[in-house]
Protein backbone atom coordinates (compact mmCIF):
# COMPACT_ATOMS: atom_id res chain seq x y z
CA UNK A 1 0.00 0.00 0.00
CA UNK A 2 0.88 3.46 0.31
CA UNK A 3 -0.17 6.59 1.73
CA UNK A 4 -0.01 10.52 1.55
CA UNK A 5 0.56 12.93 4.40
CA UNK A 6 0.12 16.07 6.03
CA UNK A 7 2.86 16.37 8.71
CA UNK A 8 2.63 18.45 11.51
CA UNK A 9 6.16 18.84 12.77
CA UNK A 10 7.37 20.56 16.13
CA UNK A 11 10.86 21.15 17.22
CA UNK A 12 13.48 24.04 19.16
CA UNK A 13 16.35 24.88 16.96
CA UNK A 14 18.86 25.79 19.60
CA UNK A 15 21.58 27.81 18.22
CA UNK A 16 24.94 28.46 20.38
CA UNK A 17 27.79 30.55 18.89
CA UNK A 18 31.31 31.33 20.91
CA UNK A 19 31.23 34.73 18.78
CA UNK A 20 31.85 38.18 21.09
CA UNK A 21 28.29 40.27 21.44
CA UNK A 22 26.22 36.95 20.54
CA UNK A 23 22.69 36.22 21.94
CA UNK A 24 21.52 32.83 22.46
CA UNK A 25 19.13 31.89 19.84
CA UNK A 26 16.26 29.56 20.01
CA UNK A 27 13.78 29.46 17.11
CA UNK A 28 10.75 27.45 18.17
CA UNK A 29 8.74 25.79 15.10
CA UNK A 30 5.53 24.54 15.97
CA UNK A 31 2.97 22.92 13.92
CA UNK A 32 5.03 23.33 10.96
CA UNK A 33 2.96 21.81 7.78
CA UNK A 34 4.76 19.14 5.97
CA UNK A 35 3.67 17.40 3.08
CA UNK A 36 4.85 13.28 3.39
CA UNK A 37 4.47 9.83 2.32
CA UNK A 38 5.14 6.58 2.49
CA UNK A 39 4.81 2.85 1.44
CA UNK A 40 3.85 -0.13 3.02
CA UNK A 41 4.15 -4.14 3.00
CA UNK A 42 2.40 -5.89 5.51
CA UNK A 43 0.25 -9.50 6.53
CA UNK A 44 -2.67 -10.05 8.26
CA UNK A 45 -2.52 -12.10 10.96
CA UNK A 46 -5.08 -14.24 12.22
CA UNK A 47 -7.78 -11.50 11.25
CA UNK A 48 -8.44 -8.65 13.77
CA UNK A 49 -4.35 -7.72 13.90
CA UNK A 50 -1.83 -6.93 11.28
CA UNK A 51 2.12 -6.16 10.55
CA UNK A 52 3.34 -4.39 8.57
CA UNK A 53 6.83 -2.40 7.62
CA UNK A 54 6.50 1.09 6.37
CA UNK A 55 8.91 3.44 4.72
CA UNK A 56 8.55 6.99 4.07
CA UNK A 57 9.49 10.86 4.05
CA UNK A 58 8.12 12.87 6.70
CA UNK A 59 8.54 15.80 4.35
CA UNK A 60 11.20 18.55 3.69
CA UNK A 61 11.49 22.09 5.57
CA UNK A 62 13.24 25.35 4.39
CA UNK A 63 13.87 28.36 6.25
CA UNK A 64 15.99 31.59 5.70
CA UNK A 65 17.51 34.16 8.38
CA UNK A 66 20.06 36.37 8.15
CA UNK A 67 21.89 35.36 5.14
CA UNK A 68 21.50 31.96 6.54
CA UNK A 69 19.96 28.93 4.89
CA UNK A 70 18.10 25.79 6.95
CA UNK A 71 16.51 23.02 5.47
CA UNK A 72 15.38 19.71 6.64
CA UNK A 73 14.67 16.64 5.38
CA UNK A 74 13.48 12.93 7.59
CA UNK A 75 13.20 9.98 6.00
CA UNK A 76 12.12 6.96 8.30
CA UNK A 77 11.80 3.21 8.47
CA UNK A 78 9.13 1.47 10.80
CA UNK A 79 7.86 -1.63 12.05
CA UNK A 80 4.17 -1.39 13.22
CA UNK A 81 1.25 -3.69 14.49
CA UNK A 82 -1.98 -3.16 14.08
CA UNK A 83 -5.72 -4.27 15.85
CA UNK A 84 -8.51 -4.07 13.73
CA UNK A 85 -11.93 -3.79 15.27
CA UNK A 86 -15.30 -5.45 13.43
CA UNK A 87 -16.62 -1.21 12.33
CA UNK A 88 -13.32 -0.41 10.70
CA UNK A 89 -11.66 1.36 13.65
CA UNK A 90 -8.55 0.30 14.51
CA UNK A 91 -5.48 1.22 16.52
CA UNK A 92 -1.88 0.61 16.71
CA UNK A 93 1.93 1.24 17.49
CA UNK A 94 5.15 1.17 15.51
CA UNK A 95 8.57 1.53 15.91
CA UNK A 96 11.70 2.61 13.70
CA UNK A 97 14.51 4.35 12.86
CA UNK A 98 14.21 7.88 11.23
CA UNK A 99 17.37 9.73 9.69
CA UNK A 100 17.28 13.11 9.58
CA UNK A 101 19.13 15.14 7.49
CA UNK A 102 19.82 19.43 8.11
CA UNK A 103 21.92 21.35 5.69
CA UNK A 104 23.05 25.12 7.38
CA UNK A 105 24.00 27.28 4.03
CA UNK A 106 25.70 31.06 4.21
CA UNK A 107 27.70 33.09 2.17
CA UNK A 108 29.90 33.77 5.53
CA UNK A 109 30.35 29.85 6.76
CA UNK A 110 34.16 28.97 6.36
CA UNK A 111 34.55 24.82 7.41
CA UNK A 112 32.26 21.96 8.77
CA UNK A 113 29.90 20.01 6.92
CA UNK A 114 27.31 21.99 4.88
CA UNK A 115 24.49 18.80 6.00
CA UNK A 116 24.39 16.76 8.84
CA UNK A 117 22.62 13.29 8.89
CA UNK A 118 21.68 12.13 12.25
CA UNK A 119 20.30 8.43 13.14
CA UNK A 120 17.25 8.32 15.84
CA UNK A 121 15.18 5.94 17.10
CA UNK A 122 11.52 7.01 15.77
CA UNK A 123 8.42 5.48 18.54
CA UNK A 124 4.86 6.39 16.69
CA UNK A 125 1.17 5.62 18.43
CA UNK A 126 -1.41 5.50 15.90
CA UNK A 127 -5.60 5.21 15.15
CA UNK A 128 -7.42 5.12 11.87
CA UNK A 129 -10.45 3.69 9.73
CA UNK A 130 -10.25 1.35 7.11
CA UNK A 131 -13.48 1.14 5.15
CA UNK A 132 -13.51 -1.93 2.04
CA UNK A 133 -14.16 -0.56 -1.33
CA UNK A 134 -14.30 -3.82 -2.83
CA UNK A 135 -12.65 -7.60 -2.02
CA UNK A 136 -9.10 -6.32 -2.65
CA UNK A 137 -9.13 -2.62 -2.42
CA UNK A 138 -9.20 -0.73 0.98
CA UNK A 139 -9.09 3.29 1.86
CA UNK A 140 -7.00 4.16 5.16
CA UNK A 141 -7.33 7.37 7.36
CA UNK A 142 -4.67 7.32 9.79
CA UNK A 143 -3.68 9.53 12.65
CA UNK A 144 -0.24 9.33 14.15
CA UNK A 145 1.50 10.58 16.80
CA UNK A 146 5.27 10.18 16.67
CA UNK A 147 8.74 11.21 18.28
CA UNK A 148 12.29 11.37 17.34
CA UNK A 149 14.97 13.17 17.67
CA UNK A 150 16.94 16.00 15.20
CA UNK A 151 20.86 16.56 14.34
CA UNK A 152 23.56 18.32 16.02
CA UNK A 153 25.28 20.60 13.54
CA UNK A 154 28.74 22.80 14.06
CA UNK A 155 29.92 25.05 11.54
CA UNK A 156 32.71 28.09 11.48
CA UNK A 157 31.95 31.63 9.93
CA UNK A 158 34.09 34.76 9.54
CA UNK A 159 32.34 37.66 12.12
CA UNK A 160 30.98 40.54 9.55
CA UNK A 161 32.30 43.33 12.54
CA UNK A 162 35.81 42.22 13.78
CA UNK A 163 36.73 39.51 10.38
CA UNK A 164 37.66 36.46 13.09
CA UNK A 165 36.78 32.67 12.52
CA UNK A 166 34.15 31.75 15.11
CA UNK A 167 31.81 28.61 15.57
CA UNK A 168 28.38 28.59 15.46
CA UNK A 169 26.40 25.30 16.47
CA UNK A 170 22.45 23.93 15.96
CA UNK A 171 20.85 21.44 18.04
CA UNK A 172 17.54 19.91 17.50
CA UNK A 173 16.43 17.74 20.39
CA UNK A 174 12.41 16.29 20.54
CA UNK A 175 10.86 16.37 17.19
CA UNK A 176 7.20 15.39 17.45
CA UNK A 177 5.31 14.72 14.21
CA UNK A 178 1.25 14.93 14.70
CA UNK A 179 0.56 13.30 10.85
CA UNK A 180 -2.80 12.85 9.26
CA UNK A 181 -2.97 10.41 6.06
CA UNK A 182 -4.93 9.11 3.37
CA UNK A 183 -3.80 5.59 2.15
CA UNK A 184 -4.77 2.72 -0.40
CA UNK A 185 -4.01 -1.05 0.59
CA UNK A 186 -4.39 -3.84 -1.43
CA UNK A 187 -4.57 -6.98 -0.27
CA UNK A 188 -3.66 -10.39 -1.90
Amino acid sequence: GGRVALNLLSWKNDYSTNAPDANKLQDDDYFESLFGGSVFVGKTLKYLWRAEIEGGMLGYFEDEFGGTTFKMAIPYLMANGYRDFANGAYVGAGVGIALPKTRLQGRDFTGGDSSQRGVSPMVGLMVGYSHKLDYNLTLDLRYRLSGLYGTEHNRTFIHKDDGETYSIGNKIGLMLDNAISLGIRYNF
